[in-house]
């Protein structure tokens, strides 16, 4: 585990890199039709996903949608803050850095 604290984002990127992956700042909406991300939300990621918010459900479900959003390992994506809240820090253990920029900061 990193030295990384939710208060330390700064900024109003909805991302933070490390030196051993990404930091994301995600606001989930439970109970949605279906799961997918919806885009930036004021300085965070708004996804959507199907599981209802008890037990883990949805943030297993979110882990899933940032993985194959980001095309990497479900193993790869962890939520590090915000387990009981629909705002939540998920770190990304690969360099997507490129990726999060090209989707929601184009030039």
């Amino acid at each position: 585990m990193t030295n990384f604290m939710c208060k330390n984002f700064k900024g109003s990127l909805c991302y933070e890199k490390s030196k051993n992956g990404v930091y994301l700042k995600v606001k989930v909406v439970p109970k949605a039709s279906r799961n997918e991300v919806l885009g930036l939300s004021g300085d965070r990621i708004r996804v959507a996903v199907r599981a209802v918010p008890q037990n883990g459900e949805a943030n297993e479900a979110l882990e899933d949608v940032i993985a194959s959003f980001l095309n990497v390992g479900r193993s790869n994506c962890s939520v590090t803050f915000g387990r009981r809240s629909s705002q939540k820090i998920i770190f990304v253990a690969a360099d997507v850095e490129n990726k999060i920029k090209a989707v929601f900061y184009p030039d």
